[in-house]
């Protein structure tokens, strides 16, 4: 069906590309500039069929790939944060259920623990962490004493890290920012910590590495 206009000025329904040719001819100066222009506009060969183009066009097509590039990252990044956000971390040996030898380690460091009480430095024990495993096979922890200088051995699979938690949970004693032994923080005294004479206040959370020197007070 051909495209059809309406004359501004009378009403007449014309074709579309008619509408310039009567308003000039039919009502001259009758007709308003913007009228003319766009009586003028409809005139014009092909004008209705590039209207029809326009409307079917769509995305161009170098837009196309662009597109759907996007869509995958946008899938792929929301994949990745509910990873993030929902995956569970991988589980690791607890320390006391781990068994180590001096050979066939991955690593083997030291650190120096030092515990000052206001009687004194508390002496910290040798042998911590020998014991007879589930299997009946003499077991040694990965975190562990050998004499009583304060050296904690850290001996494990290569890229494991150990904790000074580790050590006391080992050992069997409590540690925290309020505790250290039997001794707790009474709002006179305090439990602080230092590492290689910094303050430090990771406590348990400390990553215990090579060449350490770690000072628990209680004071």
């Amino acid at each position: 069906m051909a495209n059809r206009s309406e004359c501004p000025v009378c009403g007449t329904n014309l074709r579309a590309e008619n509408l310039a040719g009567h308003l000039r001819e039919v009502h001259p100066g009758k007709a308003s500039a913007t009228d003319m222009r766009q009586a003028e506009r409809a005139a014009r060969p092909g004008a209705s069929e590039e209207r029809t183009r326009r409307v079917k066009k769509g995305l161009p097509l170098w837009l196309v790939p662009f597109t759907v590039i996007l869509v995958i990252f946008v899938v792929l990044g929301a994949l990745i944060y509910l990873n993030v956000q929902t995956g569970a971390p991988p589980t690791l040996t607890p320390v006391t259920e781990m068994c180590v030898t001096h050979s066939g380690v991955g690593s083997h460091i030291h650190a120096q623990l030092r515990i000052a009480l206001p009687s004194g430095d508390y002496p910290i024990p040798a042998n911590i962490a020998t014991g007879i495993a589930p299997d009946t096979t003499p077991c040694m922890r990965p975190v562990h004493t050998h004499d009583t200088t304060g050296t904690i051995h850290i001996e494990g699979p290569t890229g494991r890290t150990f904790t000074l938690g580790d050590f006391f949970t080992v050992w069997g004693q409590p540690f925290s920012s309020t505790q250290i032994l039997s001794y707790q923080d009474d709002g006179t005294r305090h439990v602080t910590m230092t590492v290689n004479d910094l303050t430090n206040i990771e406590y348990g959370n400390l990553v215990l590495v090579q060449g350490q020197t770690i000072v628990i007070t209680y004071g």
